[in-house]
């Protein structure tokens, strides 16, 4: 239970999230104006991460466009992924001899705490980004993206593109070259994966400690108790 984030799995762990931003593999291209977009970039990414105030307004468009994108739905999976192994650990570490009702209370608290500690980090990644996105994007082009992204086309492209006709594939590229939001979203791009490395590699110094916090008040609610736990 102590070892629950050991360095390895937790990288992986990271490296997983950050994959959710490929974007079907896209690549930002280098321009003359690369130096002025990464220093926009450095700047919204410390902005996000930071306790400073954004206007509201646009971190809702922020949030709606994370929401657009189906970048929490990809999180949450990607988190399940990471926390899967982390449970058979805990579990693959119980006396082979435990009561059934005393066991059945431990998996409960077990999953009630992972799932919480799995909200946590989401609700950390999610805010993040639309804050993130919100201090990288301008507000008309983010809007308007985000727009796009909720419209049936925009929905096909990001949840279900393996079933996208020709039709739409063709309507995707017109899109994207009448629309240079398109391109400020794709430049955006780095700085999202900067954000949840940065909030995973946060979380990870102290995730050991709040996760045994958590299921140990899971487990005294169950009327379990132990030596991990401060108890007998």
């Amino acid at each position: 239970m102590i070892h629950l984030y050991k360095a390895a799995r937790w990288a992986a762990g990271l490296a997983a999230v950050s994959a959710v931003f490929s974007f079907g593999g896209l690549t930002v291209a280098q321009t003359p104006d690369a130096q002025a977009a990464q220093a926009k970039t450095t700047a919204a990414v410390a902005l996000a991460l930071s306790a400073q105030s954004m206007p509201q307004d646009q971190v809702a468009v922020g949030r709606r466009f994370v929401k657009a994108m189906n970048l929490e739905t990809g999180l949450s999976q990607t988190l399940d992924g990471v926390f899967a192994p982390v449970r058979d650990q805990v579990l693959g570490g119980l006396p082979a001899g435990a009561p059934a009702p005393r066991k059945a209370a431990f998996v409960a608290a077990l999953d009630e705490a992972l799932a919480d500690t799995k909200a946590d980090i989401l609700q950390k990644l999610v805010s993040g980004l639309a804050r993130y996105y919100a201090a990288r994007v301008e507000l008309t082009p983010l809007t308007e993206m985000t727009e796009f992204y909720e419209s049936p086309l925009g929905r096909r492209s990001v949840v279900s593109p393996q079933t996208m006709s020709e039709a739409d594939k063709q309507a995707l590229g017109e899109y994207a070259l009448a629309h240079t939001a398109m391109l400020e979203i794709l430049g955006a791009v780095p700085g999202s994966m900067d954000v949840t490395r940065a909030i995973m590699q946060q979380q990870g110094a102290t995730m050991t400690a709040t996760f045994k916090t958590r299921l140990c008040r899971s487990l005294k609610t169950r009327g379990v108790t132990g030596a991990a736990c401060g108890g007998a």
